[in-house]
């Protein structure tokens, strides 16, 4: 439900519905392979992804479909 606030001679709406806070987060540590790390980091780079993004969307969709 909009709200409005009045300042002077200007009339502004401000929406003051709930903002949904992100869920929370946990860190994650395994042993990898340096070669490996390095080139999957370098190619997030390339793309301009971060390689947490891409590990969460990965285990995601593993959780939904049990494939890679």
């Amino acid at each position: 439900m909009p709200v409005k606030i009045y300042k002077s001679h200007l009339i502004k709406e401000t929406n003051m519905t709930a903002i949904h806070q992100a869920g929370k987060k946990r860190e994650v540590k395994y042993n990898l392979d340096q070669n490996t790390y390095d080139e999957f980091v370098k190619a997030c780079s390339r793309k301009g992804l971060a390689p947490q993004v891409l590990v969460e969307q990965a285990m995601k969709k593993f959780i939904q479909t049990g494939q890679i």
